[in-house]
């Protein structure tokens, strides 16, 4: 029982899917206290704004074919041939192919001129597009100057056409926050097609509204980047007044614009190997793939004792063998990226920032808020760790930041939030479909969690799946209702034949595939609006989200498909008790209102706190840092 009510689950809402490494009805189960209002609260109304004042994101692509006419709603490309893509904010555009998509209201409602970040994706362009641009919003003309960015669309072997879509994410970089993304659907064909560079009809793809007008505010925002000269460029933007009056002199340059520098990564085939191949850099730099066999050896070669990894609580050598493998992870990478080949100011400014973070570290204290904006580099950016003699779990990146991996291909975030809290909502709690599973005493605990959680809320459905088809069946027919959705399950990256999938049961599973083709069920201006309720969604399971590429979609990719604000992952297997052990304590800090970034750095450190165990470092969350349960 609490006197202030778990409101955010309709605000935000959650999607939980814990997990450790038949065809049913859903099975409801009361919740005390839940009952219907005798009245409903509307949701808030935008004010009417008139047509002469309106400002719109524009887009506009070069050379265009002729349209394909199976897909005439969609801009055509030529494979093999270069293009570009102007963009900006501004009165409506003819030739934009963007329909009236108006620009978030912090933005355009700033009273200040708004300095911004685009970053775009092309997962079907040639290596090294374009993928960051700077732009600043002016208040007293509510418009941008335009930023181009140049791409060629790649040739695929057998197919003289295809499908895919450019996506554009828009970041403050006053706040480090996200608050638009926008996809543009494209055909890419033969270049001997006609030309059509005219004024096209406008796609509509719905508004993106980013509503989302929460105070959140990043310290400090670090953009990467691989360059077409096969080397790894930083930009750092300090955002908090402390970090502004540490680095402004470093980070900017007299004008006030981001200085770029040259990280220590210069070589081609690590720039490779860090983007691109198998487990990105840990392919290049590390052994990640065998962590928790090292971690889970028994006999001479244990590191964590089978009773330890039972209770989690590390003795001082198996403390010392843990951090000895995380660091030697970390500190490849933060040698790589900032050691003695990277800018001498660029070693200097992240030296400042980790002394700054230092600060935070006693309890209590708010992490120092880093995002991380990227949309080339695929990195377990939270075992980065200071290059020197001795490794403290204290100094990985995970345990000194609050931290929040912002990519365009992720999807985060997607839109504005439903900000109905009073409607009807529903819970899905799913957990393994046999009995004897190891998962199903913890799954049992957590269910008996929510219940309390949800206790004297507005009606709250709660409703127990054990099934994939269960579980589809619910996201699909509940789409418009679900706040959280809280599963412990087993899980697997799979392989080079298999999607990614969560398993229910041997042969019962829900593949990433399965989860992003529920879009191809509804409209394109209801793929938008998927799960509109903008859920935060946490896959606790082995390998969901590892910094590698994948031959498939993620399973993060597909949920954010789907409509998440953001997503927590792990990056390789995970013991059941670790698992239940981080979904307890982020369910419990989520609900308090804590944001995801900063929630999540609280349970590593309670974790090291508590019982010398750095291993919440296998965790990483991507998205909008503000999402939370409650507000």
């Amino acid at each position: 029982m609490r006197s202030t009510p778990w409101r955010a689950i309709g605000a935000v809402g959650c999607l939980l899917l814990l997990a450790g490494c038949e065809k049913r009805t859903g099975e409801y189960i009361p919740v005390p206290g839940s009952r219907v209002p005798g009245s409903m609260t509307p949701a808030p109304t935008a004010p009417v704004t008139s047509d002469a004042a309106r400002v719109f994101y524009n887009a506009q692509l070069k050379p265009q074919l002729a349209r394909d006419p199976a897909n005439p709603e969609q801009p055509a490309l030529a494979h093999s041939q270069a293009a570009t893509l102007r963009f900006g904010i501004g009165p409506k555009v003819a030739g934009s192919v963007l329909a009236e998509v108006e620009p978030n209201p912090v933005i355009v409602k700033s009273k200040e001129d708004v300095p911004l970040t685009v970053v775009l994706h092309c997962g079907f362009c040639e290596p090294h597009a374009e993928s960051l641009k700077t732009m600043t919003f002016r208040a007293t003309t509510k418009r941008t100057e335009d930023v181009i960015f140049r791409f060629t669309p790649q040739k695929k072997e057998g197919q003289s056409s295809y499908g895919d879509k450019l996506q554009i994410t828009i970041i403050n970089d006053k706040t480090g926050r996200a608050y638009d993304r926008l996809t543009i659907p494209v055909t890419i064909g033969l270049a001997e097609a006609t030309s059509a560079n005219a004024a096209m009809p406008a796609i509509d793809l719905g508004r993106p509204a980013g509503s989302d007008l929460r105070v959140w505010e990043s310290d400090v925002i670090l953009y990467a980047r691989a360059e077409a000269t096969n080397k790894v460029t930083v930009e750092v933007q300090p955002v908090s007044d402390k970090l502004k009056t540490l680095l402004n002199g470093l980070a900017l340059d007299q004008d006030g614009k981001r200085r770029v520098f040259n990280s220590g990564v210069k070589d081609a085939d690590l720039v490779q190997a860090m983007s691109n191949s198998a487990y990105g850099a840990m392919a290049a730099v590390s052994m990640q793939g065998a962590l928790l066999k090292k971690f889970s050896a028994t006999g001479a070669d244990a590191i964590v004792s089978e009773e330890h990894q039972l209770t989690l609580k590390l003795d001082p050598s198996e403390l010392a063998g843990v951090a000895d493998v995380l660091g030697a992870v970390g500190q490849r990478l933060h040698r790589h990226l900032f050691g003695g080949n990277a800018h001498k100011d660029l070693r200097t400014l992240i030296g400042r920032i980790e002394a700054a973070a230092a600060e935070t570290g006693k309890p209590g204290d708010r992490p120092l808020r880093l995002t991380i904006v990227t949309d080339d580099l695929s990195l377990p950016w939270q075992y980065l760790h200071p290059q020197g003699a001795d490794v403290d779990v204290n100094k990985f990146w995970g345990m000194r930041f609050s931290i929040s991996v912002q990519r365009a291909s992720n999807g985060a975030p997607g839109k504005g939030l439903d900000q109905d809290v009073f409607g009807k909502r529903r819970v899905i709690f799913a957990q393994y479909g046999t009995s004897t599973d190891k998962t199903i005493p913890h799954a049992e605990q957590q269910l008996a969690q929510m219940k309390s959680l949800f206790d004297e809320q507005p009606p709250i459905e709660l409703r127990k799946v054990r099934s994939g088809a269960e579980l589809l069946e619910e996201l699909n027919a509940g789409r418009k209702e679900i706040a959280a959705i809280v599963t412990f399950l087993h899980a697997s990256a799979g392989d080079a034949d298999d999607p990614p999938y969560l398993e229910f049961n041997k042969g019962d599973i829900v593949t990433s595939d399965s989860l992003e083709n529920l879009l191809n069920k509804v409209s394109p201006n209801e793929q938008l609006d998927f799960l509109s309720r903008g859920p935060l969604v946490i896959l606790n399971a082995c390998e969901t989200g590892p910094a590698r590429k994948l031959p498939h979609v993620k399973l993060e990719d597909a949920l954010f498909q789907l409509g998440a604000q953001g997503v927590v992952v792990t990056e390789v297997s995970v013991w059941i008790n670790l698992g239940h052990e981080v979904a307890t304590q982020l369910l419990a800090r989520l609900d308090k209102g804590e944001p995801a970034s900063d929630a999540l750095t609280a349970v590593r450190r309670e974790l090291y706190k508590e019982k010398a165990n750095p291993l919440d470092l296998l965790y990483v969350y991507y998205g909008d840092p503000a999402a939370t349960l409650h507000r």
